[in-house]
């Protein structure tokens, strides 16, 4: 037998309180109290299928991200080479810099070491015609 509706329900009890009030008052609290059953019962169900439902949706996301870990892996090891081969090229700039500071150090040395070369002997020649010059003059020469 197919549920009542509201309605029909409405209208039996009315026309059973016409006959028998306490008869109609128990059924009234029967029908509420299966009524509440009936609603509890529901929510129960709406619970557990919520439930499955987000099981089923975690296990697709973890199947997801499970098929998305080899692609993670790739990239991380791709990253760290990245990171490797950027580490080895900073050294690298590094050295070129230190490598071309001592080289201009070595260059600033040879200009002066050549400037030496040609000044020193220079100034001893002039200081030495300037001494013979001053002795020649003062020497009464």
């Amino acid at each position: 037998m197919p549920r009542l509706k509201p309605a029909e329900v409405a209208i039996i009890l009315e026309r059973i309180k016409s006959s028998a009030p306490s008869d109609a008052e128990a059924l009234a609290l029967h029908i509420e109290s299966v009524g509440s059953e009936d609603a509890m019962m529901m929510l129960v169900r709406e619970m557990v299928e919520a439930k499955q439902e987000s099981k089923a949706a975690e296990d697709k996301t973890n199947a997801t991200l499970q098929s998305w870990r080899p692609i993670m892996d790739s990239v991380s090891a791709s990253i760290k080479k990245l990171a490797k081969e950027d580490e080895r090229r900073n050294n690298l700039d590094e050295k070129k810099m230190a490598l071309a500071e001592r080289g201009a150090e070595r260059d600033h040395e040879m200009e002066a070491d050549r400037l030496k070369a040609v000044f020193v002997p220079l100034v001893t020649a002039l200081a030495g015609a300037i001494t013979t010059a001053a002795a020649y003059h003062f020497g009464g020469g």
